[in-house]
């Protein structure tokens, strides 16, 4: 059985999970950056570090910015693999 990144024409293709803190349009940006620097700090001690860890998870934290681009990212990259592929939902 293949892999996906042993498929041909997505050679290469890697994925994974990921988690992240959305809030609300119109949030004041003074709110964002706090829960963003609570966030960034609370997954930097070593006991969150480690308790991810023994999950198989690397925290990469990002700033607001950062992340809005690579929802972005991961959007268009999602989808061009349906459009490529031709993917279909039965109802």
């Amino acid at each position: 059985m293949q892999t996906v990144g042993e498929t041909p024409g997505l050679e290469g293709f890697v994925t994974g999970s990921w988690q992240g803190v959305l809030a609300p349009a119109r949030t004041p940006p003074e709110v964002i950056a706090k829960l963003n620097a609570e966030m960034t700090r609370i997954i930097q001690l070593p006991d969150i570090r480690k308790n991810l860890a023994s999950q198989g998870t690397t925290p990469l934290p990002m700033s607001p910015p950062e992340f809005g681009k690579w929802l972005i990212e991961q959007k268009d990259r999602w989808a061009k693999l349906v459009k490529d592929t031709g993917f279909k939902l039965d109802n």
